[in-house]
């Protein structure tokens, strides 16, 4: 022979997977009572299971270095005859039993009798305001109304809690906190204004809208309430522009004004409700 060509291949040898018996027998003395040793289990990597410290390190670096999901692996190994005993999970989904519908009336209710703005309305007015309302679940940071929003109707908190925030200079500032029995959106429910502010809900908020239409049913019954709501509206308005804390204002000129938002509230309310 004067030499030889030599020609290289790249070649794959597919990775084997051998069961690894481990035989540890048994010696006892004939001579001697009870006298049966043996030599102790080796210790597994994993206690229970049957991977060697060989194939976790294979499953571990395929996984988090060849980015290859265990499903894939497992689906790899099936292919030689491996199959994945996945541990099966029975979920059992128990539902709280919901609060009877006529417990969140009544609590509403109770709300309700001390809310001025209803002191004019009769129990069996208040009940069906109550029985028509609509009941409401918001989950935390869910906005229950938001400020600018167009809105004809109000809330009652029954539980839970909730954040009230106003738009300030272009960011977003926290005034108050609401509370079970706190009723919010008046305004909006009895003459169409605007909201003024958004509230979300701080955690799971339970609370009972009542609209528009609902109220003007009951208005349309007690017409003689819309006087008395005029005159609390007129009030609230001149509290929140500082007029009753002005001591600079005369009492005359205080009446002058109630008298004048009162016949405004009058007329909003009548054209709001079309009576």
């Amino acid at each position: 022979m004067i030499g030889d060509d030599r020609t290289e291949m790249l070649d794959l040898v597919p990775a084997q997977l051998r069961v690894k018996v481990v035989c540890r027998p048994r010696y006892g003395c004939r001579t001697c009572e009870g006298a049966v040793v043996q030599a102790p289990a080796p210790e597994r990597p994993i206690d229970g299971g049957m991977a060697t410290e060989a194939l976790v390190a294979h499953v571990v670096v395929s996984k988090f270095c060849d980015s290859l999901p265990l499903y894939r692996q497992a689906q790899m190994l099936k292919r030689q005859g491996i199959t994945i005993p996945f541990p099966i999970r029975t979920l059992h989904v128990e539902r709280k039993k919901a609060r009877p519908v006529q417990e969140d009336q009544a609590e509403a209710m109770s709300i309700l009798r001390g809310e001025r703005l209803f002191e004019c309305l009769s129990e069996d007015q208040l009940n069906q305001m109550v029985n028509q309302a609509r009941l409401k679940l918001f989950g935390r940071g869910e906005p229950v109304i938001e400020e600018g929003a167009a809105g004809d109707s109000m809330f009652v908190m029954l539980r839970g809690a909730a954040n009230v925030f106003v738009s300030k200079n272009g960011s977003r500032i926290r005034v108050a906190t609401l509370g079970e029995g706190d009723c919010f959106g008046e305004m909006s429910l009895l003459t169409g204004e605007k909201r003024s502010a958004t509230v979300r809900a701080d955690g799971d908020c339970y609370v009972m809208e009542i609209s528009k239409d609902v109220m003007a049913n009951v208005v349309r019954d007690a017409p003689e309430c819309l006087k008395q709501l005029s005159e609390l509206l007129a009030k609230r308005k001149m509290e929140t522009e500082g007029i009753l804390k002005d001591l600079a204002s005369s009492s005359a000129d205080q009446a002058a004004k109630q008298r004048e938002y009162t016949a405004t509230f009058l007329k909003r309310l009548k054209t709001f409700f079309a009576l």
